[in-house]
């Protein structure tokens, strides 16, 4: 008897725990507090950030190769400082022929003659400009002076000037920017030379870069930037300015280019000197898309935007005020102002 007494108390008691929990499971109860209202899930508030509308542009390289530095006398070749990799720098002396020094100088106009006091011209006004650029000239005027033959043989002696003030013209040899890297010397030291024999040649220069601007790119002053370095990027596609070539020739993308590319091309980015704010939108939030426009809705209403770009799933827009939260899914009957 007491066996059976025990089953119907535990049979009893698994009864009403049963109860409990179909009674607990049927109470509704609060949900939690991230399942809010649909229209609450609906509105999303958008972020700003600095966007400098980073495009890809190919720039094509215009190159001088076979230059170099070339002795303006014949004779033996009795000094040289020539060492592929090194720079010739203006104002210093390379080598030197039957013992007599030859200055390297960069001159707007290559010296073609002897210069003697009171000549005058353009090749005159060059000498002049790189013996102010070295620091040793007065006021460049165009015309050879006693005080130009002084400071010419203060700044670039061992070469000087003869006992009148003449400029030797087989004592000078040109340089078409102020240094510039050594690519090989293919003239051994006592090797008998000529006239116009190339001692050393330059490594390959960039005389024009092109590149053409980006189509659809934001409005506003950009820039070209690779390997770390940004200047400015002419609007007409084409680079000039010396220290800009040299920059892009200075480049590790320079220096890793493909030699057989004819002609040689690198990658730079083109970006807006200045970012612009922007302001970031899922591409759902917008409606009435058309050209570069649409509209999104906030609380206050419709509120129209201009679209910059989409990128990794979301809409860059500009717009006139701040918008506040914004309908990630709007009604697209809600007129567009």
């Amino acid at each position: 008897m007491r066996h059976w007494a025990v089953i119907a108390l535990v049979g009893l008691i698994a009864g009403a725990a049963l109860g409990c929990a179909v009674f607990v499971a049927l109470v509704p109860g609060e949900g939690p507090a991230s399942l809010a209202s649909a229209g609450e899930l609906d509105m999303v508030e958008p972020s700003t950030m600095e966007y400098d509308d980073a495009r890809e542009v190919t720039i094509t390289l215009t190159l001088e190769t076979g230059s170099g530095v070339r002795s303006p006398r014949a004779g033996i070749l009795t000094a040289t400082s020539c060492v592929p990799g090194q720079a010739v720098a203006s104002g210093s002396t390379p080598f030197a022929v039957d013992g007599a020094s030859v200055v390297a100088l960069s001159t707007a106009t290559p010296l073609w003659r002897a210069i003697a006091v009171g000549d005058e011209g353009a090749d005159v006004a060059a000498l002049e400009n790189e013996l102010v650029r070295l620091g040793a000239a007065p006021e460049p005027d165009g015309h050879w002076s006693w005080a130009d033959v002084r400071a010419f043989d203060s700044r670039l002696d061992p070469v000087i000037t003869d006992d009148d003030g003449t400029v030797p013209f087989a004592a000078i040899t040109w340089l078409p920017a102020p240094d510039v890297v050594v690519d090989s010397c293919p003239v051994a030291l006592g090797s008998t030379i000529g006239v116009a024999t190339l001692v050393a040649t330059f490594a390959p220069r960039i005389t024009l870069a092109r590149f053409a601007p980006p189509v659809g790119a934001v409005d506003g002053a950009r820039g070209l930037v690779f390997d770390g370095e940004e200047f400015a990027a002419p609007s007409t596609g084409e680079i000039v300015d010396r220290g800009a070539l040299d920059t892009l020739a200075a480049s590790p993308s320079f220096a890793q280019r493909d030699p057989a590319q004819d002609p040689p091309t690198i990658t730079a980015s083109s970006v807006l000197t200045v970012p612009i704010a922007v302001t970031v939108l899922p591409p759902s939030a917008l409606y009435s898309l058309e050209g570069g426009s649409g509209c999104v809705q906030s609380r206050e209403g419709a509120a129209r935007v201009s679209v910059i770009a989409s990128q990794l799933g979301r809409t860059l827009v500009t717009v006139a005020r701040p918008l506040g939260q914004v309908r990630v899914h709007p009604d697209t009957s809600v007129p567009c102002p």
